[in-house]
């Protein structure tokens, strides 16, 4: 497991927390447009639903972050394990054939990337106690969002191409 050098401070943790959120709302509004674009409004919906979640897992953590006022970082700051935040999916990852099936897919890929980027840093020598303790309890809190797209996947048939 890699750890995340740069996580030392429940501000940096914050700054972090609060981008993975902010920047995963954002790309399910991109894949929302690119949904209506290509005349899919079922996933566009479901798109834009996840937007909102995300949206309010932003605000929460707003409120939270409060008391640990966040780090200003510049784009080239964080401590990414990938390029990209891990909630994050790239920009090809939709297609237009897609069905909530694949929405659900990335969406849960998403969360998996989240859980271990938060994993990395409870694990990270480099953060301090805090700092771990906050990413033990956001791993599991992203473990807990992909257990919940995992009962909606199983509720539904998947589709007769899975790739996503």
């Amino acid at each position: 497991m890699s750890t995340v050098p740069g996580v030392r401070t429940a501000g940096d943790f914050f700054a972090h927390a609060l981008a993975i959120e902010r920047e995963a709302a954002t790309r399910y509004l991109q894949f929302a447009e690119q949904m209506i674009t290509h005349g899919n409004p079922e996933v566009a919906r479901l798109f834009e639903d996840l937007a909102q979640l995300e949206s309010a897992h932003h605000a929460a953590l707003q409120q939270r972050a409060l008391a640990h006022p966040a780090a200003a970082l510049k784009p080239w700051g964080y401590a990414w394990i990938d390029p990209e935040s891990p909630e994050c999916a790239p920009l090809d990852a939709v297609h237009y054939l897609m069905t909530p099936w694949h929405a659900l897919r990335i969406a849960l890929v998403n969360e998996m990337r989240a859980q271990r980027f938060f994993v990395a840093i409870a694990a990270s020598q480099d953060s301090d106690d805090e700092v771990r303790r906050l990413a033990t309890e956001f791993a599991a809190e992203e473990l807990e969002h992909a257990g919940c797209i995992e009962a909606k996947l199983a509720a539904m048939p998947s589709p007769d191409f899975a790739a996503a």
